[in-house]
């Protein structure tokens, strides 16, 4: 039976399937510790405790927060991480979100997706196929050619040079060069998806409208 799905380009040896509908059943939450952190440039913050259920959590009253919505946010280590947002907003923190610098984007468009490897080097991913790429900690975002116009949600990298993004239509890009070529992998869904997360080069899942989990081998490389 013919496929009703469109065909992209698949990289040699690699697939991906469906891997069955998300429930609510059997889920369940754990106590944490969360604090509020404003994002703006080089706020300042008082924080005050709040407890409900049992949980203690944080929230801290902080000045000049930004009105553009977070869509995205990564971390490399408990100090260093990036957050992007609505109108191209790119913010960086390097003490832990204690402060967080407005970076220039070079864009207008939404960015809903961002991944780093390392404190210097990320990508992160929007509307209209948006792609920016930076190796030198957001000092410079450069724009990368997704060759696609749809909105790309989420992006995730393993190292500098492998990783993959993901978008609306069951869109899947790859790049093997750290995105100097971002090639399209054949979807078996044409719903949007939202995020992605891979443990290696070649293992990933993403996720996204309808309870879609796909599941992502290569049994052959590439």
């Amino acid at each position: 039976m013919k496929s009703p799905f469109p065909s992209r380009k698949k990289s040699c040896g690699a697939s991906w399937a469906a891997s069955g509908l998300a429930t609510q059943r059997g889920l369940r939450t754990r106590s944490s510790r969360w604090s509020t952190a404003a994002p703006s440039s080089r706020f300042s913050s008082a924080n005050h405790h709040h407890h409900h259920d049992g949980v203690d959590h944080v929230a801290a009253a902080l000045e000049g927060a930004t009105e553009r919505p977070l869509k995205g946010v990564s971390f490399v280590n408990a100090d260093t991480g990036t957050a992007v947002g609505d109108n191209g907003t790119i913010l960086r923190t390097t003490d832990g979100g204690q402060n967080w610098d407005p970076q220039t984007s070079g864009t207008d468009n939404a960015l809903l997706g961002v991944s780093f490897v390392d404190a210097d080097t990320g990508t992160a991913v929007g509307d209209t196929g948006t792609i920016l790429r930076t190796t030198d900690g957001g000092d410079n975002w450069v724009q990368q050619s997704s060759g696609v116009g749809v909105v790309l949600r989420d992006v995730s990298f393993t190292n500098v040079n492998n990783g993959t993004a993901v978008g609306d239509n069951g869109v899947i890009l790859r790049t093997t060069d750290g995105g100097a070529n971002w090639v399209p992998e054949s979807s078996p869904t044409i719903r949007n998806l939202n995020s992605v997360s891979f443990t290696d080069p070649n293992t990933g899942t993403a996720v996204g409208a309808g309870s879609t989990i796909l599941r992502r081998t290569d049994a052959g490389g590439g």
